[in-house]
């Protein structure tokens, strides 16, 4: 069973790319036929092939049809994954002026922490500055629902180090998107990461009493996001696109189903 569901969503992953790209080809082409070729995105508006972690298998399942099957398919995935990572990053050492891993997790976890307490602060002049339209709106909701509940102010805290946050962030997978044919080398990168960190987060009402959190509650967050940018853009920078699920949530929702 667990075979079945992680094929399907890997199957769902490539026709949800395979969509997107029609999407944007007809987007594009309808711009052209409009004398506007020069069409520039500022962001592809969703993630394209959302990342999941693979399950962990027992050592029972050496032994058996199935335990074998999802070994298999595990490694079929990490082998793709592999594949589109080294060429991802081929285009963005061609295309990304100065690019490192190390540089590149440094800005992942500055770029987090200025979202966070913009988002704390409802500050949507920086959010503009961090993130795309798409996920503006995300948190704009979020915002919403917080004020639902009786939160009137947001404190967000972080004890974690910028060269710890830096250590604590994993690239998980790298993905070049071309949406359009007739020009290759223009496209979009999406990064997904993991970032883990210790946090306080408390929701306070207008008089200034904490209705949710506690002072003194620390706790481990793991965060997985998005950045996104287009390439070739000498100008451009890294900007948080969207944010997934934890991937304990993603394993525990296949194994509950």
């Amino acid at each position: 069973k667990g075979s079945r569901l992680k094929k399907r969503k890997l199957a769902g992953g490539h026709k949800m790319e395979a969509e997107f790209r029609e999407n944007v080809l007809a987007m594009t082409n309808q711009g052209k036929a409009q004398n506007t070729a020069n069409i520039s995105l500022h962001s592809l508006g969703q993630v394209v092939d959302p990342w999941y972690p693979l399950a962990p298998l027992p050592m029972s399942s050496w032994l058996s049809y199935e335990g074998w099957q999802q070994r298999l398919f595990n490694w079929r995935t990490m082998f793709t994954r592999f594949v589109r990572n080294t060429s991802t990053l081929g285009v963005i050492w061609k295309s990304v002026d100065g690019f490192s891993f190390h540089g590149f997790r440094q800005e992942v976890w500055a770029t987090y922490k200025a979202v966070q307490e913009a988002a704390a602060a409802e500050d949507y002049n920086v959010l503009r500055q961090y993130t795309t339209p798409k996920f503006q709106a995300d948190l704009k909701k979020v915002i919403r629902r917080r004020r639902d509940s009786g939160w009137a102010r947001t404190l967000w805290e972080t004890s974690t180090s910028d060269k710890n946050g830096a250590d604590n962030t994993n690239i998980e997978q790298m993905l070049n998107i071309q949406y359009d044919p007739q020009n290759p080398e223009k496209s979009f990168i999406q990064i997904t990461v993991t970032i883990r960190s210790k946090q306080k987060v408390r929701g306070c009402s207008a008089s200034g009493q904490v209705v949710d959190g506690q002072d003194d509650a620390e706790t481990d967050v793991e965060d997985v996001y998005v950045f996104e940018r287009q390439v070739p853009d000498k100008g451009g920078k890294w900007l948080v696109c969207a944010q997934l699920r934890s991937p304990l949530d993603e394993v525990s929702n296949d194994t509950n189903h």
